[in-house]
């Protein structure tokens, strides 16, 4: 575990600053958070340590350990999948149990209500199970804050933005990562992450950041009677 423990703050630091970055760590860690010992071996043999680190893809490399992670999913297939993303990401904290299939069985009626095509439909309820898979790249504690700092505020922020990095790297979920990542802006260009108005956010778009809404009202009194959108 000492291995590993200074392998992951060295490689997170020389993805950011480089060698130079990842060698400072460890020496000024050397003793409190890392072994002795094994910060004096890194460092006699750094360069050959970091060696084609950088070069490094994860994501091909896991694919193609497993053949069968790089098969296309049917439609259906596709869906259980999702579903399995929206529950993962909903057991960052407690209260949020069942929040994402909320979301996109809210947006789902309202899509139907407003007359959506089946296919902004399917992209409306696919996104609402996804839009918070973001909040999982952010640190539990934040989300168990009764208020938040400033900086934790911010941070909190950055979910959305997560969202669509985690998706879009997808092929043929594009758009839904798209979608999924406008729930938190607003037609005023008061939301957040990038400030868009509401020449920017397609309708898909706006049910989802509805449905988002409401479902998170429920989630913070479950005594509130739920909505019926018809």
């Amino acid at each position: 575990i000492r291995v590993v423990q200074l392998a992951d703050v060295v490689e997170a630091f020389f993805d950011t600053g480089g060698r130079a970055a990842a060698v400072r760590v460890a020496q000024e860690r050397r003793g409190t958070q890392f072994d002795p010992a094994l910060v004096d071996a890194f460092l006699a043999h750094a360069d050959e340590v970091l060696a084609g680190i950088g070069d490094v893809q994860v994501w091909d490399e896991v694919i193609a350990l497993d053949p069968r992670l790089g098969a296309t999913l049917t439609e259906a297939e596709l869906d259980r999948a999702l579903e399995a993303f929206a529950d993962f990401a909903d057991l960052k904290t407690p209260y949020r149990t069942g929040h994402s299939r909320g979301v996109a069985a809210w947006a789902t009626r309202i899509a139907g209500r407003l007359g959506l095509s089946d296919a902004d439909t399917t992209l409306v309820r696919r996104a609402a199970l996804v839009h918070d898979l973001g909040v999982i790249g952010v640190p539990s504690p934040v989300w168990n804050q009764p208020r938040w700092s400033v900086s934790e505020r911010e941070r909190a922020r950055t979910h959305p933005y997560l969202t669509e990095r985690m998706l879009s790297r997808v092929p043929g979920l594009e758009a839904v990562a798209r979608t999924a990542s406008l729930h938190h802006e607003r037609l005023d260009g008061s939301g957040y992450p990038h400030g868009l108005g509401r020449d920017a956010l397609p309708l898909p778009a706006r049910v989802v950041a509805v449905a988002d809404a409401y479902q998170s009202l429920l989630d913070a009194d479950p005594r509130e009677p739920a909505l019926d959108p018809d």
